[in-house]
């Protein structure tokens, strides 16, 4: 049983903006205030109807500025521009913003555009299926904090076996009276 397909949750939260010439205001961590809102106007640009962007996105830079020196986020921006993924730790940063901002606003910390993905993906339009993939969601959310589901896609989609706690989850809720 494989864990279905990633869909893209963090479209935009990792994407570092476009670097603007430094000049004029700084923040307290020493990041140009115009790169800063640079970041998160792209961020935002690129969040495609993720709910709470602004929040998410701008949890992110804050986060970002204190574990990046200016430097390092502009030697990273020029990775990135380069075709390069962005840190790991960067990305992770990113979700636990992204499961922040959502506890704060719906109360779980699986935001509904993952639930969405995840059972859109798990049905993939079989209808019959649905309960079993609400289980598995479910399951999942007990289970794993939602940083720990976002490392464990990361691994599979990274070509990593589907853990076997995994594995057991999707099996049992595919069994009837699950």
């Amino acid at each position: 049983m494989k864990i279905p397909k990633r869909h893209p949750w963090l479209v935009g939260l990792g994407v570092l903006a476009t670097l603007v010439t430094a000049c004029g205001e700084t923040t307290e961590s020493g990041y140009p205030k115009n790169v800063v809102d640079t970041f998160v106007n792209e961020c935002m640009n690129n969040a495609d109807g993720i709910d709470y962007a602004r929040e998410i996105c701008q949890c992110t830079i804050d986060r970002i500025q204190v574990a990046y020196t200016f430097d390092e986020f502009k030697a990273i921006d020029e990775q990135v521009k380069s075709g390069e993924e962005p840190p790991e730790e960067m990305l992770d940063i990113s979700a636990t913003c992204y499961s922040q901002v959502s506890e704060e606003q719906t109360g779980s910390a699986y935001p509904p555009q993952t639930i969405e993905n995840f059972m859109a993906s798990c049905t993939e339009g079989d209808e019959t299926r649905q309960e079993a993939c609400q289980c598995a969601i479910d399951r999942m959310q007990a289970q794993y904090s939602f940083e720990e589901f976002v490392q464990l896609d990361r691994q599979i989609q990274g070509g990593e076996e589907v853990p076997a706690e995994v594995t057991a989850i999707m099996e049992a809720c595919l069994q009837p009276g699950t």
